[in-house]
């Protein structure tokens, strides 16, 4: 009966703060909302281990592909609404599984810190520890092709 505060996509995941009945309490938008359990699963991270300090959590080998806004597929939007042709966010794709939407990411290939991202997007080929890193341009997504990476996230 309350106010609908916006849409999840499918393996979209939130942290819930509690369980009453049949409803989760989240956290969306910044407001406190219910989600309904019949339309949920709890999952954990999976390929993660925490770090000691900062609760930096940490994924190695991690495939990770570039693509533009301008590949043929991909849409405007991401999972979670941002429009990539016209934001120049720094976005990377994940299984949600993996690396929970909305985490902030640092990329590192080769023990050197490639760049801080937010995870703003899903895709149908990220499964399980890939990742797409998103470009804006070109000549810079195809230098960077296909590289092993590890990924800090919180």
């Amino acid at each position: 009966s309350s106010k609908k505060l916006g849409l999840l996509y499918k393996n979209q995941t939130l942290s819930y703060k509690a369980k009453t009945g049949n409803w989760y309490k989240v956290s969306y938008k910044g407001k406190t909302a219910y989600l309904s359990a019949s339309y949920s699963k709890v999952v954990t991270s999976s390929g993660s281990k925490k770090q000691s300090t900062g609760g930096w959590k940490t994924v190695t080998n991690v495939s990770a592909t570039a693509y533009t806004p301008y590949d043929p597929g991909s849409g405007n939007l991401t999972a979670i609404g941002w429009n990539i042709k016209s934001s120049k966010k720094k976005v990377v794709a994940v299984d949600p599984r993996v690396i929970p939407l909305r985490s902030t990411v640092k990329v590192y290939y080769k023990g050197k810190l490639k760049g801080t991202y937010t995870a703003a997007d899903t895709g149908g080929a990220i499964k399980g520890k890939k990742m797409d890193i998103l470009y804006y341009s070109r000549s810079e997504a195809f230098n960077w092709g296909r590289r092993t990476v590890t990924v800090k996230y919180k």
